[in-house]
């Protein structure tokens, strides 16, 4: 007979603990997004963020939600459905659609997904509950050549061609330099730096900006994100990850804080990124429309001037104006659909802003 039991969040630190996590060969969290979830700011105690399928003591499945809200007169709690696992000997049980109907009963019908694989698609549009899709579309642009990792990675029998892929890297970004310092001539009027923590001032301008952001983030919440990160580096220091068969580990992950401003030194933008293995994603952005060409010129600069291969930008304004340049060669369209329960698609007003970050991903 198969067991589920749900683990609440103030359940969630003695269950780490407990040697039925310990002994066990695979682990249905990281302890690291564990603590992520116990100092989340927008949970409650009471809220389920883990529920496990056993049979005999062995993990056949689990599925973990993140609580969240959405800021109102009064918050409108609901679970972004983080990550789905089942055991592969144990597909054709109903184990998943269990797992599903049970976080959905746990968080009264308020879900949302997104980044989900998309062979469960289908899966989530049977169950009646995500008649209302949003699709977020953003721009990619390609900064530095990486074949001899890309295609190695990819196809294992072209490894003995690595060295000649690398040649062939260095011959394309050279070329890709001469274009990206084409495309910077006229960035002299926007300057950029680096923060590691959020000065008084990019406090202030943060706080200017949340009238129409649904999810609306307060700066001690971008603190808790870089305090309690769900991707720890380097990969060697963490062999235990293994067990944990979602994000946990990277070569390198970090956090940027951007901060822009104009020729006359007054602030226009606050940035907030993260990198992992060289790729660049924009979570968070806050500036005013009038500014918005110094803050793409300090995006470009700083992806150009630092050791960068890709960024992925989903603010629409920015992605529009990097559709237009004609500086940027290598760039396309990517897109990220979102899944919104019934119960909360109301909330969802035209001028809603929904950012990158939101939900899980600005972990990950």
């Amino acid at each position: 007979m198969i067991q589920y039991r749900s683990i609440k969040l103030n359940e969630l630190e003695e269950y780490i603990q407990s040697s039925d996590y310990l002994n066990s060969d695979i682990h249905p969290i990281s302890k690291h997004r564990a603590y992520s979830y116990i100092n989340n700011p927008r949970s409650k105690k009471e809220n389920t963020v883990l529920i496990l399928a056993k049979q005999n003591g062995k993990l056949l499945g689990y599925i973990g939600i993140l609580p969240d809200y959405i800021k109102k007169i009064e918050p409108i709690y609901f679970g972004w459905f983080s990550c789905l696992w089942l055991d592969e000997n144990s597909r054709g049980l109903g184990i998943a659609n269990e797992l599903i109907k049970k976080a959905i009963e746990a968080y009264n019908s308020n879900i949302i997904l997104t980044e989900f694989v998309p062979s469960l698609y289908d899966k989530y549009k049977k169950i009646g509950l995500f008649d209302f899709e949003y699709t977020m579309i953003g721009t990619r642009i390609y900064i530095k050549s990486t074949l001899r990792f890309i295609l190695t990675k990819k196809h294992h029998n072209l490894t003995l061609l690595k060295p000649f892929l690398g040649f062939l890297d260095l011959f394309i970004n050279l070329g890709m330099q001469a274009v990206n310092f084409i495309s910077l001539r006229n960035t002299k009027d926007t300057i950029y730096s680096e923060l590691t923590s959020f000065d008084d001032e990019s406090t202030e301008f943060i706080n200017k900006f949340n009238q129409n952001r649904i999810f609306n983030r307060s700066i001690n919440e971008l603190n808790w994100i870089i305090k309690y990160p769900w991707i720890l580096s380097p990969k060697s220091l963490y062999p235990e990850s293994n067990k944990y068969y979602f994000s946990s580990i990277a070569d390198k992950f970090e956090y940027k804080i951007v901060k822009v401003n104009n020729f006359e030194k007054r602030i226009v933008g606050v940035l907030f990124f993260t990198s992992r293995d060289g790729h660049l994603k924009l979570q968070y952005a806050y500036y005013n429309h009038s500014d918005i060409h110094n803050v793409m010129e300090a995006i470009l600069s700083y992806c150009f001037n630092k050791d960068f291969h890709t960024c992925s930008i989903y603010d629409k304004n920015i992605s529009a104006l990097l559709q237009k340049n004609s500086g940027i060669i290598l760039k396309k369209k990517i897109y990220r659909k979102y899944l919104i329960s019934n119960e909360l698609k109301n909330q969802f007003e035209d001028n809603s802003i929904i950012e990158a970050g939101d939900g899980d991903c600005v972990f990950t």
